[in-house]
This record gives C-alpha cells, sequence and structure tokens, in this order.
C-alpha cells in the first residue's frame, strides 16, 4: 500500500474550502446543541452566511 496515489491534489484552495465548511458546521452544531431543537432551514442558512 506505500504507492498508492489518490487521484486528486491537495492544494492550499482545497484545505480552505474544507476548514470553511468545517467551520461552519461547528457553529451549526453549537447553535443547535444551545437551544436543544433542530434548526429550521433559514436558521441555518443565516449561520452559514454569518448572520
Amino acid at each position: 500500500m506505500g504507492d498508492y496515489r489518490p487521484p486528486f491534489t491537495v492544494t492550499n484552495r482545497i484545505l480552505l474550502y474544507v476548514s470553511s465548511v468545517s467551520e461552519k458546521a461547528g457553529r451549526i452544531t453549537a447553535l443547535g446543541s444551545l437551544t436543544a431543537n433542530s434548526l429550521t432551514l433559514g436558521q441555518v442558512r443565516d449561520v452559514i452566511s454569518g448572520r
């Protein structure tokens, strides 16, 4: 298994996208656990938009 090469290249741009998605997912999770109920689609959109 030492010679496996994935069919993609990890770039700085990809890492920025991954970190952005992770941060937004963390906000949604934190907000949902604080309110102890599920978020509406509109609330999720607001969190992702930073409102």
